[in-house]
């Protein structure tokens, strides 16, 4: 189990660098595990996103974000409030912010709804992104979160739908 975990991830982390390689032939290599000071740090179901201008990697597992330097030696971490939502999914915009899918509790209905949040390289919460709900969007439960060539790609994997914004 662990094994089929390891290399589910080391598939998706090849989908990530073939996906933004311009051309020519990809090569992959095992280059750290990810540590922090106390030593190697054990995952096995974290979101990770790479934000390859400022040499980082982010991860995250339940609501905790941890940022990562291009050595894998952990340099930040931050977690959401539960109270605030369920974090889905992260991704990093061109001018490094973070966007945060999150599902949370609609006021008094008891459904949930997702929203898009931005934050600070530090996590420090700086608003929500506009996104419109409507037309080929609506109904969409999105459950990733892609940024790709400046344009916000939310995804449905249940539904096989996407909307980009």
């Amino acid at each position: 189990m662990a094994l089929a975990r390891r290399l589910a991830g080391i598939a998706a982390l090849s989908v990530l660098f073939v996906s933004s390689a311009t051309t020519g032939p990809v090569e992959l290599t095992y280059l750290y595990n990810l540590a922090d000071f106390t030593g190697r740090i054990p995952y096995s179901d974290a979101r990770v996103v790479v934000d390859a201008p400022h040499a980082e990697v982010y991860t995250l597992y339940g609501n905790e974000v941890r940022v990562f330097n291009n050595a894998g030696m952990e340099t930040f971490r931050f977690e959401v409030d539960p109270e605030q939502g369920r974090v889905v999914d992260l991704g990093i915009d061109g001018g490094g912010d973070i966007l945060m899918l999150v599902y949370a509790s609609g006021a008094g209905s008891g459904t949930m709804r997702w929203s898009l949040r931005r934050a600070d390289f530090r996590g420090r919460p700086m608003g929500e992104v506009a996104v419109d709900q409507s037309g080929e969007a609506a109904g969409l439960l999105p459950n990733r979160l892609l940024i790709r060539s400046g344009r916000i790609w939310l995804v449905s994997l249940g539904q096989m739908r996407a909307a980009s914004y």
